[in-house]
């Protein structure tokens, strides 16, 4: 049985000390707790330090998958932008992050790259078969993304020489990544921030029917738990705070899987203090997890997808609600911070919520040749909303206002379907 609560006993009392005993509304997205660095005990006659002390904090965003499907690229291709025969915009792929940039700024935030980087690879992108450009990479590290998981099922896309290019290319770009295996053991990301040591782990149980490549010297293999829980423990006795982004379930499931709960539960009780999961392609929920030791763990089992062609076809109102799905997205956003309190310091994953998020396409009119350019792109809906509204005020043409009005109503559905799935509590 899933060890699920939403209302803890448990975290009602952390937050009475966290906030002074402020509402359950006010921080009700207070949700981990955790203790490092004992010095002494504290008992009957304890005088420490009240409230507690804030000695640092970081900001931690995540994000689903990247991927890089033909049309995409073109839309990147339509918007590329040369001045002297030299592109000024990543070969237009800096578009697609343009009106989601801001949001992703944080000290730590974490996407999915759904593809191989392998621009020496004669096999440029085909349907399911993925290739990335090096200019999407870093249109995506300028978009604010500095952590990259590539542990998921399209990184052998372009085989084990795709594989190895890949690793060249972030590394050559600097770009900080997640998921590889060394001598059969995981490698987490060690990152030390405003005085917060963070682990993150990159995990996928899906390869495509690939080999794992395990006789290379860095390479992608599946989760195993019997090998690889023993390393999270590791990883959770020498740092504050222990993040796992997973590739995991199943395509367009609306919800979790009973792997996906059983799995989410060992890597709790081997110390994950933060869960986010990927592939279904669609958003899945978000569940508050106890573990052994009485931590409560967030676990959002699906981010979806962030940059994608899929349902490229959706049309409101005629398209049934489910078909814009893998339109569907978000932008998760956290806090980790540092507290002491006497001889005690612990971290604490504070402040959860989530930002909506719709990917425009424009798929229908560009290709029965009625809009003349490709757009595939990210926005905020609340923002996406407002920018409409305005628009509306100021339209003449009876036809161009009620397009306008039926743009509108579809952002507001598909908020609603992006807070029934995640949570209503966890939106600002």
């Amino acid at each position: 049985m899933m060890r699920i609560h939403q209302k803890l006993a448990f975290t009602l009392l952390i937050l009475s000390v966290l906030t002074g005993c402020q509402t359950v509304e006010q921080h009700r997205s207070i949700v981990n707790f955790n203790i490092s660095g004992v010095s002494k005990p504290v008992g009957k006659g304890f005088e420490g330090d009240y409230p507690l002390r804030l000695k640092g904090e970081i900001s931690v965003s995540a994000i689903g998958d990247i991927i890089p499907h033909s049309n995409v690229k073109k839309c990147a291709q339509m918007h590329n932008i040369i001045e002297n025969g030299i592109s000024r915009n990543n070969e237009g792929y800096d578009y697609l992050f343009e009106r989601v940039r801001d949001s992703l700024r944080a000290d730590i935030t974490i996407a999915n790259y759904e593809s191989p980087i392998a621009p020496s690879s004669a096999n440029q992108g085909q349907p399911f078969v993925f290739n990335s450009t090096v200019s999407l990479l870093r249109a995506s590290m300028k978009g604010n993304i500095n952590v990259f998981n590539i542990a998921n099922n399209h990184i052998y896309d372009q085989g084990l020489e795709g594989f190895k290019e890949t690793l060249e290319v972030l590394k050559k770009e600097n770009a900080s990544y997640i998921g590889t295996y060394r001598d059969d053991i995981p490698i987490p990301l060690i990152l030390d921030k405003k005085g917060i040591k963070v682990a993150i782990f990159g995990f996928t149980t899906l390869l495509n029917n690939q080999p794992d490549y395990s006789g290379t010297s860095e390479y992608v293999r599946r989760l195993d738990l019997s090998k690889d829980l023993r390393y999270i423990q590791k990883a959770k006795a020498e740092a504050d705070i222990v993040i796992v982004y997973i590739h995991w379930g199943e395509e367009y499931k609306k919800e979790p899987d009973r792997s996906q709960t059983d799995i989410a539960e060992a890597l709790i009780d081997a110390g994950a203090d933060i869960i986010i999961g990927g592939h279904p392609h669609i958003l899945q929920s978000l569940h508050l997890i106890p573990s052994r030791d009485q931590r409560v763990v967030p676990v959002v089992f699906s981010m979806g997808n962030f940059i994608s062609n899929q349902s490229r076809n959706y049309s409101y109102p005629i398209s049934q609600v489910d078909e814009g799905r893998t339109r569907d997205s978000a932008i998760l956003r956290f806090s980790l911070r540092r507290y002491s309190f006497g001889g005690l310091n612990f971290t604490t994953v504070a402040d959860l919520y989530f930002i909506p998020v719709w990917t425009i396409n424009n798929n229908l009119f560009y290709s029965k040749g009625l809009e003349s350019t490709l757009e595939i792109y990210p926005v905020l809906i609340d923002e996406e909303i407002e920018r409409l509204w305005e628009r509306l005020r100021d339209e003449k043409d009876e036809k161009r206002a009620f397009r306008l009005i039926q743009e509108i109503e579809n952002l507001n559905k598909r908020k609603a379907v992006i807070k029934g799935t995640l949570g209503e509590d966890y939106f600002r």
